[in-house]
């Protein structure tokens, strides 16, 4: 019975490795892209509209030239 349950374990245990790293990768980027999203109303808020969108146009970007290198 012990024999069994390690072998499937064996088999099975890259596949949980790999499900673990992807969520708490895709919770990282998540968490990224909203502090992002946050970061042009912390640092103007009392700029107009214009700025901000310059700063979203700017972070959309970036988020785009490093996304191209793992697609």
């Amino acid at each position: 019975m012990i024999k069994i349950h390690h072998d499937i374990w064996d088999k099975t245990r890259p596949f949980v490795v790999n499900l673990f790293k992807h969520t708490f990768l895709f919770c990282l980027t998540i968490l990224v892209l909203w502090i992002m999203i946050q970061l042009p109303d912390i640092l103007f808020p009392n700029k107009p509209l214009t700025v901000k969108a310059l700063a979203y146009i700017s972070e959309t970007a970036l988020i785009f030239h490093f996304a191209k290198d793992s697609i």
